[in-house]
């Protein structure tokens, strides 16, 4: 129920909410990634998984709007990328 791909009517409200609320306009939501430490990733992985956590680490990236509804979730990127490069693989 909380995660979904907006219709174009709940895409306006998101729109106009936004340019209301925040002076903001064409604005979804709210994008944040989060690091993950991976207790049980493989040694061979770990270099790959590790980045400033010092920890091997996976990524959640997620995209909400005003009223807390998911509109984009990705996990399993590896703990090595940072938030911009994250979101430059995205779609």
């Amino acid at each position: 129920e909380y995660l979904k791909q907006p219709n174009s009517v709940e895409l306006k409200q998101i729109f106009e909410l936004h340019k209301t609320k925040h002076k903001f306009p064409g604005m979804l939501g709210c994008l944040d990634c989060c690091h993950c430490v991976w207790k049980n990733c493989p040694k061979a992985w770990a270099g790959n998984f590790k980045g400033k956590e010092k920890k091997p680490t996976v990524v959640i990236e997620a995209i909400n709007d005003y009223n807390l509804y998911f509109w984009h979730v990705t996990f399993g990127h590896p703990g090595s990328l940072n938030d911009l490069s994250i979101l430059d693989l995205g779609p």
